[in-house]
């Protein structure tokens, strides 16, 4: 069974490629997906590296796997976060040519491929992609989601959520959706809201308590974006409020504790729940037990 903690500290130390492009890397650049800096929309994420390295383990270990992905990239500016430039599902087709490769006329087949999106008209027609309708803050919407005919009874491996980028509605659909990972299985929010407004839904907690949950440092690429040159050997400091980040106060019933709560990862039956550092902003990454 993957560990991720083992991912998440071979990708803190440097172990993990995080800046050259992985074959994963070139596929998002292809599709328009801004999961990795480089491409034609001016991103600033390194996202795929990480996915790289799980969805090769995840292929090494299962043969086949379920992918699920919220937020798949609407054109429609009435939506948050909505662009004309947006690529609608050009990460599903990415993430599809990988797990799913032709090669020399014979197609691999390694995943089942799936997304939902708050903008309705986002309907892909392909035979390894299925796609879905769904408001991550709205638990009717959610549920309604979940209880489709076509994904009632189906687990995933791997879930990511790159829907409204505002914290109370990343831990709205993961409390709501956890249950659809297979033990095992993998849960990371991306584009986090960053350092100052996480420890801020933090601010004024009373300091009698801390979580006792596995939680990794939060470090900095070694990365420049300025010069693009490699600080490998002087990476850049921590934040100063690193204690902060490695233990969240928490308050009884207070609903902001749950990103790194014992209460949530007990509920949902959580091996790893923690908060990690990709270049430009943090992603939160889940585990269930197995």
């Amino acid at each position: 069974m993957i560990k991720l903690e083992d991912i998440c500290n071979n990708w803190l130390d440097g172990s993990i490629e995080a800046i050259k492009d992985t074959p994963l890397c070139s596929l998002f650049k292809k599709y328009d997906s801004d999961k990795k800096f480089g491409g034609p929309r001016g991103s600033n994420h390194n996202y795929s590296n990480l996915y790289f390295e799980i969805l090769k383990k995840l292929i090494a270990e299962k043969g086949v796997i379920n992918y699920f992905e919220l937020g798949l990239g609407s054109k429609d500016k009435q939506f948050i976060g909505g662009s004309p430039n947006g690529a609608a599902g050009g990460s599903l087709f990415a993430v599809n040519d990988f797990l799913n490769p032709t090669i020399e006329e014979k197609t691999y087949k390694h995943g089942n491929i799936y997304g939902a999106d708050i903008d309705d008209t986002i309907k892909i027609e392909h035979p390894n992609i299925k796609t879905f309708q769904c408001d991550q803050t709205c638990l009717k919407s959610i549920n309604s989601l979940w209880s489709n005919e076509e994904l009632k009874d189906i687990k995933f491996d791997l879930i990511i959520e790159d829907g409204l980028h505002e914290l109370q509605a990343n831990i709205h659909f993961a409390t709501h959706s956890l249950h659809k990972l297979k033990p095992g299985g993998i849960f990371i929010v991306e584009d986090c809201e960053c350092s100052s407004n996480i420890l801020g839904m933090f601010s004024g907690l009373s300091e009698t308590s801390y979580t006792d949950v596995y939680v990794i440092h939060e470090s900095h690429l070694p990365f420049d974006p300025k010069t693009l040159e490699c600080f490998t050997n002087n990476p850049i400091p921590a934040h100063p409020d690193q204690e902060k980040r490695i233990k969240f106060k928490t308050r009884v019933n207070d609903y902001h504790q749950y990103p790194c709560n014992e209460k949530f990862n007990m509920k949902h039956d959580l091996r790893i729940n923690t908060i990690i550092k990709t270049y430009q902003s943090p992603i939160w990454v889940m585990q269930r037990n197995y």
